[in-house]
């Protein structure tokens, strides 16, 4: 929750784009392997290139994963706003998916391979 804060209070400075590093519960790690590409999620294409080439430039492996709106169902709790877990199955779409929508502007999640 300390991340949704952090995107909270970086709104204030209307950021152009804000990157932000997590491990997602270890989701990631499970779809992609203990050494293999760091799951990028971001709802803007142009953003994602100028990310991927970044990650090219340092030697950094991403892969890009959707963000489905059907993520949105998978937080919705009957005794809060939202949930911050979406079960088993989708988990780091979902955990991208709620941080994104705690984020007005443009949105980039890099999941941390596994470390």
């Amino acid at each position: 929750m300390i991340l949704v804060d952090a995107q909270h209070f970086a709104k204030r400075y209307q950021p152009a784009g804000v990157v932000d590093l997590a491990t997602l519960t270890g989701a990631s790690v499970v779809a992609l392997g203990e050494w293999g590409a760091a799951a990028l999620f971001t709802n803007d294409h142009a953003w994602a290139g100028a990310i991927r080439a970044a990650a090219a430039f340092t030697g950094e492996r991403l892969w890009r994963v959707p963000m489905y709106a059907q993520y949105a169902g998978k937080l919705c709790t009957q005794v809060a706003d939202l949930k911050n877990t979406a079960g088993r199955t989708g988990g780091v779409g979902a955990s991208a998916y709620f941080l994104s929508i705690r984020l007005a502007s443009i949105f980039t999640e890099r999941a941390a391979v596994g470390v």
